[in-house]
């Protein structure tokens, strides 16, 4: 059974703006909600882990952005199959739909083993190539290992969320991710701190505890996707009619499923790289300015998080309602969603920008004990946050271009931005004013970068993947 938002869609009848409006709030709420819990195991994570100390935020910053890498280069063969599933539901083509979906579980898995693979091959030398100081060299690399070899799991619950999303089932994705929040506070307390005695809210209380520090902060992650990715996945494969695999179904990865796959995925693992890799090099230019800095950094990023994830959320939705438009041949209403969501979501990452530029002193100080690190953090984030409307625009404008399998040119367009833009002005001002300066040059390239792809979505013609299959 379609979903109404699919229905919606391919109906005869023309969508009025209230009505495209509400579609928007229905794929956008949800899916925000979902991002909006991520930012909050962020939160959790870097405030337990905060508590520890500097150093310890620092092990898993340097780390970091070399996971957001393994992540990104996952998640891009993942969303290059939920492309596909959200353009042939968009066709109405349900056999085919539910087919994709259980090849692409056998393939995001596959992605996933190596993923983990690779991350053990380079997780002990990783610190030490970033330029880690002595101290967290063990505990990063630790971090980071725990962290990856959970990739398999990660893959299917990623691949199960994002499919559900694709074809139009928002909710129970956002539901779970919530869950996710909560058994991630769980998992870390009883993980990362000793037994003893704990106060909250001005209880005190015995209970035993792991006491695995950092190391139990990814651990605890890692066994919060694990419970979300095996009721996420089970709804998705048994249960939802959209995406079920039936008993007598026999998984066969298809030639051109690979081929079109890999033709969607690797622009999106290009621009991951670009992106990550940029933000590795940042990492590295920032390394020689000690610890403090390097958890700053890290924890400005998290901080940060507040602003620019809702409009992660919204770019699942103009995935969404702009593949599946493009895939019923409504290029023009395609246009119309993208439009609209970027439009709403500039104006969200202006007042989310707004409420953290007063409120991050009262964020870095639940964030970190440490008052050096703090006072950096808080710094460094209000000189970015003018910048955050453009970002959002980014963010959600690469998500429609997604939708349209337009993928090509937003890797293109990152890579002009990052690596023309950014690098070098963080060069050039890090040597005057420090972190300030690297902070500052990535505020001048997210605004250049929202930019050019606000033009490129004035500009571009969409057709569906099955029509450009058939011109070539």
């Amino acid at each position: 059974m379609e979903s109404e938002i699919t229905a919606a869609i391919r109906s005869d009848r023309p969508l009025s703006l209230k009505g495209k409006l509400g579609l928007v709030r229905r794929l956008s709420v949800p899916a925000i909600l979902s991002r909006l819990t991520m930012i909050l195991m962020q939160y959790i994570d870097a405030a337990m882990v905060g508590k520890l100390g500097a150093d310890a935020s620092a092990s898993i910053g340097i780390v970091a952005s070399t996971t957001w890498l393994l992540d990104g280069l996952l998640y891009a063969v993942i969303t290059g199959i939920a492309i596909q599933l959200a353009q042939k539901t968009g066709a109405g083509k349900s056999d085919e739909t539910r087919n994709l979906f259980a090849q692409g579980s056998v393939i995001s898995v596959a992605a996933g083993f190596v993923i983990a693979f690779a991350a053990l091959l380079i997780g002990p030398y990783l610190p030490i190539w970033l330029g880690a100081d002595d101290s967290i060299r063990e505990s990063a690399a630790t971090y980071f290992i725990i962290y990856e070899v959970f990739a398999p799991i990660d893959a299917l619950n990623y691949h199960a969320g994002q499919s559900l999303q694709a074809t139009g089932s928002m909710k129970l994705p956002a539901v779970l991710f919530s869950t996710m929040s909560l058994l991630d506070i769980i998992f870390n307390f009883f993980l990362i701190y000793p037994g003893g005695e704990h106060t909250v809210f001005g209880v005190t209380f015995s209970c035993p505890g792991a006491g695995l520090g950092v190391a139990g902060a990814a651990l605890g992650t890692c066994l919060a996707w694990s419970v979300s990715a095996v009721i996420l996945y089970c709804y998705a494969a048994f249960r939802y009619e959209t995406l079920k695999i039936k008993r007598d179904t026999v998984i066969r990865i298809s030639r051109n499923t690979m081929l079109l796959t890999a033709r969607l995925s690797v622009p999106l693992a290009f621009t991951q790289m670009v992106t990550s890799g940029a933000m590795i090099m940042t990492t590295h230019i920032a390394a020689p300015l000690g610890n403090v800095a390097i958890a700053a950094n890290s924890l400005a990023v998290t901080a940060e998080s507040f602003c620019y994830m809702p409009a992660y959320g919204m770019a699942s939705a103009a995935t969404t309602a702009v593949g599946q438009s493009v895939g019923a041949s409504k290029s023009k209403l395609a246009k119309n969603f993208a439009w609209t969501i970027i439009f709403f979501g500039m104006a969200l990452m202006l007042i989310l920008g707004t409420i953290m530029f007063f409120i991050c002193p009262k964020v870095f100080s639940f964030l970190t004990s440490d008052a050096a690190v703090a006072s950096l953090g808080v710094t460094v984030l209000r000189y970015e946050l003018f910048a955050e409307p453009f970002y959002g625009a980014s963010i959600i404008a690469e998500g429609a271009l997604r939708g349209a399998g337009d993928t090509v040119a937003a890797s293109l367009m990152s890579l002009l931005s990052l690596w023309a833009v950014r690098i070098p002005l963080s060069y050039l001002l890090i040597a005057g004013y420090g972190l300030v300066g690297i902070w500052v040059a990535m505020g001048i390239e997210l605004t250049f970068r929202g930019i050019v792809f606000m033009l490129r979505i004035a500009f571009v013609k969409w057709k569906s993947i099955d029509e450009q299959n058939s011109n070539n």
